[in-house]
């Protein structure tokens, strides 16, 4: 890759991280045009829906940005290959790549260059719209612009939940027939018990923590269950924890 570009990239991250959250799509605009004379600069993020691409402004509310369907699309196009679409455009090239971070697609960058683009060239917006997508997810927890881009509609209590899906954290369902077992004429095992053992279970691998659970409930009801009694754990865990 040409050395200018690759000092592009070098400079671009401290650059966007120095600024404001808000104003990442300026930033961004300002070096590609300088290193690349790229004009036409724009960050789309796809909606949670995965159906069209909203244009991300500072300066404009996000119910009101322009937006691209995904489907037919060439920006979209870009999306959902995750590669690099490049469309001639009289004496100009546009550009739309992929802003991804690791298996999670964030949106597409798309840039209009003067000239066709040569490879090492698209080797440096390609690295570019890798850091973007770093600063993105970063500048989430500082400002809501990003989330109301993707948000389309409102978004259900479980959809929020998985959105927010962070490593450590756990999620564990049971039927009513857990809340409600126990001996004929006492008080349900209930809420408050079963908050007691999942928190004396918090350290314990999900399998075990489900094991530990049902034992302590089959234990209170003192004989076969009069309900269904299900409970399943879910741990969300960081690719380190996985191992290689």
């Amino acid at each position: 890759m040409d050395t200018r570009l690759t000092e592009l990239v070098g400079r671009l991250l401290p650059s966007l991280d120095a600024a404001f959250p808000t104003e990442l799509v300026d930033v961004l605009a300002g070096f590609l045009t300088e290193f690349t004379g790229a004009d036409g600069v724009e960050l789309m993020l796809a909606d949670y829906d995965l159906e069209v691409l909203v244009q991300v402004r500072h300066d404009e509310p996000a119910g009101s940005a322009q937006s691209v369907p995904v489907s037919g699309s060439d920006a979209g196009r870009a999306f959902t290959t995750q590669a690099t679409v490049a469309v001639p455009d009289g004496d100009t090239t546009v550009v739309y790549l992929p802003v991804s971070l690791r298996a999670e697609r964030l949106g597409v960058l798309q840039a209009r260059l003067p000239y066709s683009v040569p490879a090492d060239t698209l080797e440096g917006l390609q690295q570019a719209a890798t850091v973007v997508a770093y600063v993105v997810f970063a500048a989430s927890r500082f400002t809501d612009m990003y989330e109301q881009a993707r948000r389309r509609k409102r978004v259900a209590l479980d959809a929020e939940m998985q959105w927010n899906l962070r490593p450590g954290d756990r999620l564990f369902f049971v039927s009513d027939g857990v809340t409600e077992a126990g001996p004929r004429g006492a008080e349900p095992f209930g809420e408050k018990r079963l908050q007691g053992v999942l928190l004396a279970t918090a350290r314990q691998p999900p399998h075990e923590a489900v094991r530990q659970v049902l034992r302590t409930v089959s234990a209170y009801q003192q004989g076969a269950f009069r309900d269904d009694a299900t409970a399943l754990c879910l741990d969300w865990r960081s690719r380190a924890d996985h191992g290689p």
